[in-house]
């Protein structure tokens, strides 16, 4: 069921959220902000930090916090949300998660929870464990929204002053351009707002084949806006690439023909 939001009690809440989220001092004040921004959204949550080879709980609501890493490798679906850097369904077993988040968390019964990543520059540097999810786009939204802040958060820090960097351990090597980086995660959380605000359309629009057609005012609207943003680009159409992925299941031909392909 989904919970009772408008669109613009939606916005107005996940705004807030951010604004939360960039006005955090240190890393735990921005893991609160993530934490109460799942509220409504899922029944329990914990957010999982990638550091090397290990996950570590940071942060929990509903749930007992997991004092001890795990290793990447006893948890598939977890590395699975990791490293393809999408949203995972997985059920709450050993097998699965692990023998001590299972402990931890499955008491027995048989769980599932979504598994959704939070995106850095070249990797996942954490990954939510959702249960008993109630609005799956709000959350992967979500998480867009906490990468971006906490992105915001690194760049306004003074020199040698990187608060948040606890959350993925020592941060690894990119060639990827800033406003590269600004690029993709624009398409991502411009989309992801996209299929929570415009559900029912998204449905039908996939179900017909017409995607486009029906989502023709607010998708020429992120258009325009990526096109004067990054105008001059040398790098791929992210945000054609973002409409592909996630509102047209990688597949284009569900976009319909009137959809006018990447920006030139």
């Amino acid at each position: 069921m989904q919970p009772d939001l408008s669109s613009k009690s939606l916005s107005v809440r996940l705004n807030q959220v951010s604004r939360c989220m960039r006005r955090a001092e240190n890393l735990e004040q921005w893991l609160s902000a993530v934490m109460d921004g799942t509220n409504g959204f899922c029944a329990r949550a914990a957010l999982f930090a990638v550091e090397g080879k290990s996950l570590v709980c940071r942060a929990v609501r509903g749930l007992e916090r997991i004092p001890e890493a795990v290793p990447l490798e006893a948890a598939p679906a977890l590395a699975s949300a990791a490293d393809s850097q999408d949203t995972v369904v997985a059920v709450c077993t050993a097998g699965e998660l692990s023998k001590t988040i299972a402990d931890a968390y499955g008491a027995g019964t048989v769980r599932k929870a979504h598994l959704i990543p939070l995106n850095g520059r070249k990797r996942s540097l954490a990954v939510l464990y959702a249960e008993e999810t109630t609005d799956l786009d709000a959350l992967e939204l979500l998480m867009a929204i906490a990468a971006s802040a906490r992105e915001y958060m690194l760049a306004a820090a003074p020199v040698g002053e990187n608060q948040l960097v606890g959350i993925s351990g020592t941060a690894s090597a990119s060639v990827v351009s800033d406003d590269e980086f600004r690029a993709r995660r624009f398409a991502q959380s411009r989309v992801a707002e996209i299929r929570l605000v415009h559900e029912d359309l998204v449905q039908t629009g996939r179900a017909q084949g017409d995607l486009y057609s029906r989502l023709r005012g607010p998708l020429n609207e992120v258009r325009e806006a990526y096109a004067r943003e990054f105008r001059n680009a040398e790098f791929a159409d992210y945000l054609h690439l973002e409409i592909v992925r996630s509102l047209a299941n990688d597949d284009a031909t569900i976009l319909g023909s009137e959809y006018p392909g990447p920006l030139a």
